[in-house]
């Protein structure tokens, strides 16, 4: 039974590169939003009138961000 226990091992490690697949896309979002990050700050004020920035676009910034601060 020693080979039929290595065939699985293999068979493991191939769904193992489809999830690395996935993390470089969610990091390009990563330096976008943070990029805003103090461009959001400044225009406190102004930021309510421009919900369409950061309100509908945003990880919900009016519920992340106003929650997060």
């Amino acid at each position: 039974p020693a080979p039929v226990y290595y065939q699985p091992q293999p068979v493991y490690s191939q769904p193992a590169p489809v999830y690395y697949q996935q993390a470089p896309v969610y990091y390009q979002p990563a330096p976008v939003y943070y990029e805003p990050a103090p461009v959001y700050y400044r225009p406190a004020p102004v930021y309510f009138g421009a919900t369409y920035y950061g309100g509908r676009g945003y990880y919900g910034g009016r519920g992340y961000h106003h929650g997060h601060h």
